[in-house]
């Protein structure tokens, strides 16, 4: 109940804090591993590597149930998501303390997005897809509605986008509108 899904519009997180609870549906997640780190009764680490929408919570407490002895989530960590390791993060008092360097280590949007396909537009589709049209992508890609990163010819994130007829086109899903050398200040 302690999550942010929805229930009729509300998070469950809102409802449980009012002592409503309501039926939920199970939902299918991805487990890739679960491996036993540490045993010291009444207490066990596990390391967890899931997909996204899996709660690690309910995952504990399905444990235990399923061993008869009970679970739940004394600490949680997560160490990755994505691409962004922990051991890569700024620590707070770094951010509070204003260092100089932070900006070298700030990565750009698209490192976010490493694990999915790259679409080159040359300037006349790139900049249809900056209106929001849907483009020719040549050569076709072989997926279909699946998300990709957009690129003009000089190599840059303009915006991500969906693949649909066979892969033949590329239709935006979100554009980028950063400023960029050259661009257009119309007066107010």
């Amino acid at each position: 109940m302690y999550s942010a899904v929805h229930h009729q519009g509300r998070r469950l997180y809102e409802l449980a804090r009012k002592g409503i609870e309501v039926d939920r549906a199970p939902r299918e997640v991805v487990v890739h591993s679960i491996a036993v780190e540490d045993v010291a009764p009444p207490r066990a680490t596990l390391r967890v590597v899931c997909g996204k929408g899996t709660y690690v919570r309910v995952l504990a407490a399905d444990l235990g149930a399923a061993l008869g002895v009970g679970g739940a989530v004394e600490r949680l960590v997560r160490s990755r998501v994505g691409p962004f390791a922990l051991r890569d993060a700024v620590a707070w008092a770094e951010l509070t303390q204003g260092e100089d360097d932070l900006w070298a280590r700030v990565r750009p949007a698209e490192a976010a997005l490493t694990d999915w396909p790259r679409v080159d537009l040359d300037e006349r589709s790139a900049a249809a897809f900056g209106h929001g049209q849907a483009v020719d992508v040549a050569p076709a890609d072989d997926g279909e509605d699946r998300p990709v990163r957009v690129y003009d010819r000089a190599g840059a994130l303009i915006g991500v986008g969906a693949l649909s007829a066979n892969g033949r086109r590329v239709r935006p899903v979100r554009i980028l509108h950063a400023d960029r050398p050259g661009t257009r200040i119309l007066p107010a």
